[in-house]
């Protein structure tokens, strides 16, 4: 049951990251990235470790810093 619902919810995030890819790739970084892996972690080996929820933190910071940076996409001229 647990490796199901991991696999399920491991599936719905790689699905969402790579939906999202083209608009928002800082979304995409954040469900694809150390987030997937810690919540298989938590759902199969029912195990979490300090150093799962720090590397979280900082790959969410730094996908947050990178949403900043980006320019937002320009219109194009009216005709």
């Amino acid at each position: 049951m647990n490796v199901t619902v991991g696999a399920v919810i491991s599936i719905a995030l790689l699905g969402a990251g790579v939906a999202v890819v083209g608009s928002a790739p800082w979304l995409s970084v954040i469900l694809c990235g150390p987030s997937l892996l810690a919540l298989a972690k938590v759902f199969v080996l029912h195990r979490s470790d300090p150093e799962d929820m720090k590397l979280l933190a900082r790959a969410s910071g730094s996908a947050g810093n990178a949403a900043a940076q980006a320019s937002p996409p320009q219109q194009p001229p009216a005709p």
